[in-house]
């Protein structure tokens, strides 16, 4: 066991509230593993056998790249921040990776086995509890960051649509001033909804 690792599970917002020990006995078994940039860490669809943090570097995760497959897939969130984890999936069946995970730069990351992670979680419950609490918390900042991007692509769509033509523009601009959540697009929609010289009769 290094200064670093230990430091970099102890630090990590994902371990956070775990026993000091069970920190140290992960330390001790964890390994580095290192990346150049461009490199690819798994694919989607792979068997998931270890969760990754993220200790130096920068991780992008794609879908739509299947393993085998060279396509790099949709781009959905890059990962810079020491401690992140990386691969949630290798700790919830049917263990497999949900996504691909590609490095932008020259990348550091440690590796904790799911077999180590599963001997722990048998052996004291409570590690247990707190691992699968941790990964839940990752799985609803994921999805909810999912959301988000969703409801922002629905709206950038409206607002393209609007800018293009004067189609049912009433109907469009009923929507932009309902955009709350979205000041921004919902200024670009007044300007042009309001505006005397475009007004529609």
């Amino acid at each position: 066991m290094t200064a670093e690792t230990f430091e970099l599970l102890a630090d990590s917002p994902f371990f956070e509230g775990f026993d000091r020990s069970y920190v140290t006995e992960l330390a001790g078994h964890a390994r580095m593993v290192a990346f150049e940039a461009g490199e690819r860490v798994f694919a989607e669809g792979e068997l998931a056998t270890a969760l990754f943090l993220l200790a130096s570097g920068a991780v992008e995760l794609s879908f739509g790249a299947q393993a085998g497959q060279n396509s790099p897939g949709v781009a959905v969130q890059t990962l810079t921040h020491a401690g992140h984890p990386i691969g949630w999936s290798a700790m919830l069946e049917p263990y497999a990776y949900r996504a691909t995970a590609t490095t932008l730069e020259a990348t550091r990351l440690l590796a904790l086995d799911r077999d180590l992670l599963e001997r722990q979680a048998k052996a004291r419950p409570r590690f247990g509890v707190a691992l699968m609490r941790a990964i839940l918390g990752v799985v609803g900042d994921r999805l909810r960051a999912t959301r988000l991007r969703l409801v922002a692509r629905r709206y950038d769509d409206v607002v393209v649509a609007i800018l293009r033509g004067s189609s049912w523009r009433r109907t469009r601009c009923a929507v932009g001033r309902r955009m709350i959540a979205w000041p921004a697009a919902a200024r670009t929609l007044r300007t042009h909804c309001d505006s005397p010289a475009k007004a529609t009769r």
